[in-house]
């Protein structure tokens, strides 16, 4: 008698009542004969709920938006490293407003998309519940996202009007200027917790061990 079942990987075993009882592939312990053991396919519970093509436009998405914040930082301080003295009003207030336009319309939305795609990837995907890496990336992003909002972007609006108001003689400028120091600390700190995301994303490194979480590990590095 032919045990019921179909072939297939992580399956559960069905024994022939005729047979003795052979060695499990899918352990590594060599092939089955026929007729000795079947194996009934059943999908294992690390299997990700999500289709393979939203996987693929999460994935997108979640890098296009860490490429964008990394280029706004890196431009954010460029400008700032060229930005002149406010004596030199026009030029001063130009290279302010450039910096307001770019945190509103770059770093703003790129950050934004990365949480957003992030935490859709983690409710969809369930291979990424237990693996440590997920949740260190999700809370240094939402520290990014809380220390942008805080420390660079509300700094530099303000910053931007503080000028225009100068320049259109309702502001001291000898008041502006007065926060680049705290600029240049917020901006290393944003960008290191930038890369390290990056880095977490790209390397994954395994924070915690379990007895069965081999193939969610495996899962969660293959998405």
């Amino acid at each position: 008698m032919v045990a019921r079942g179909v072939p297939g990987r992580n399956a559960t075993p069905f024994l022939d009542r005729g047979n003795p009882v052979g060695r499990c592939p899918s352990r590594g312990e060599g092939p089955v004969t026929r007729g000795t053991l079947r194996f009934l396919a059943v999908p294992p519970p690390w299997e990700p709920a999500a289709p393979v093509t939203l996987k693929k436009c999460l994935k997108f998405l979640h890098t296009l938006g860490a490429v964008g914040m990394t280029g706004a930082l890196a431009a954010y301080m460029l400008l700032l490293t060229i930005t002149p003295p406010p004596s030199e009003l026009s030029e001063y207030a130009l290279m302010r407003q450039a910096m307001g336009v770019l945190c509103t319309w770059l770093l703003f939305p790129s950050l934004g998309i990365v949480i957003l795609s992030g935490l859709i990837a983690i409710g969809v995907n369930r291979a990424f519940h237990d693996v440590g890496w997920v949740w260190a990336k999700l809370l240094l992003g939402i520290s990014a996202f809380e220390g942008t909002l805080v420390a660079v972007q509300g700094p530099a609006q303000r910053e931007a009007e503080r000028a225009t108001a100068a320049l259109a003689g309702e502001l001291d400028p000898a008041l502006l200027a007065g926060s680049i120091d705290s600029e240049w600390g917020a901006l290393m700190v944003i960008m290191a917790v930038a890369l390290a995301n990056i880095v977490l994303g790209v390397f994954r490194p395994r924070f915690m061990r379990r007895p069965t979480s081999s193939g969610p590990e495996r899962e969660a590095r293959d998405a």
